[in-house]
């Protein structure tokens, strides 16, 4: 019995062909338990800042090159409106602002050919979006699904050299997103990053230097409203509510009453599943 919700977004290769989506979509009816549902497809564009796999819109500050798209623009659409008509969410990984743009064109795109729906489209990473692209978040109902962990103080000197000083105020743009009306939603990129722990995250959100930085309201709405949101599940998760699922993690202490700086001290007291204690702190 697993003691846990999955959700998973099956990736399709630039090899994909149309019997490759028929195969996800087969995927996806045969794994739709409340526990462990197939409910999207994730299109890979680029890699990432720190190792400048990023696709980029200029490029690095510290050496040759913007990174390079793994997709065509033309047949990352296509395969966009495929998946869209076959009823997967589309979630799409891009880490630099050309791919994010990449992202935005290609769900602004599908808009436009498939039948209008809710489609909560999602963008992966998201670490630097051009100031130009913020508002698309919000009129394409795109969810920037992002990674506060990333931003831990330990590693922002070798991403900001990467980027340089023109472009540091865009990565990570969690209070510019929200402030153009984007809807956040938090989460680890477990094994891929530096913890999978919830209460890091909220700290490096709350405690970031700079204008970035966000409320703990905003930090834990997007670890959990936002994210079941995300997931076409916040009618049943997300909220402490009558009537919602009784998945409750009981915190050592209050994270909206004591300094932010004290986010990190903060422990797991016992954990609810489906209304059983499963996890109780000795």
């Amino acid at each position: 019995k697993l003691n846990l919700r999955v959700d998973f977004a099956l990736s399709v290769p630039v090899t994909a062909t149309p019997d490759t989506i028929d195969h996800l979509l087969e995927l996806k009816q045969l794994y739709h338990d409340p526990r462990l549902r197939v409910i999207g497809a994730e299109f890979v564009l680029d890699g990432n800042i720190a190792s400048h796999t990023a696709a980029m819109l200029e490029p690095w500050a510290d050496e040759r090159g913007a990174g390079v798209a793994n997709w065509a623009q033309d047949a990352y659409n296509q395969m966009l409106v495929l998946c869209d008509s076959g009823g997967l969410q589309l979630w799409t990984h891009a880490s630099g602002d050309r791919a994010v743009r990449m992202s935005l064109d290609g769900y602004e795109y599908v808009r436009r050919i498939n039948e209008a729906r809710d489609p909560r489209f999602r963008i992966e990473q998201a670490d630097i979006v051009a100031p130009a692209d913020l508002p698309s978040f919000a009129h394409l109902g795109v969810v920037a699904s992002m990674v506060p962990v990333h931003a831990d103080a330990s590693g922002l000197d070798d991403l900001a050299r990467a980027v340089g000083p023109q472009r540091i105020g865009f990565l990570f743009p969690w209070h510019a997103l929200e402030q153009a009306g984007a809807r956040l939603a938090f989460s680890s990129d477990w094994p891929s990053s530096v913890s999978l722990d919830p209460i890091r995250g909220i700290f490096c959100a709350v405690n970031r230097a700079g204008p970035q930085r966000l409320t703990v309201e905003s930090a834990v709405r997007a670890y959990t409203a936002n994210g079941a949101w995300a997931s076409f599940e916040d009618h049943l998760k997300g909220r402490l509510k009558r009537g919602m699922l009784a998945d409750i993690v009981v915190l050592s202490q209050n994270l909206f009453s004591i300094d932010p700086r004290q986010i990190a001290a903060t422990k797991v007291d016992m954990t609810i599943f489906d209304g059983q204690v499963i996890y109780t702190r000795q």
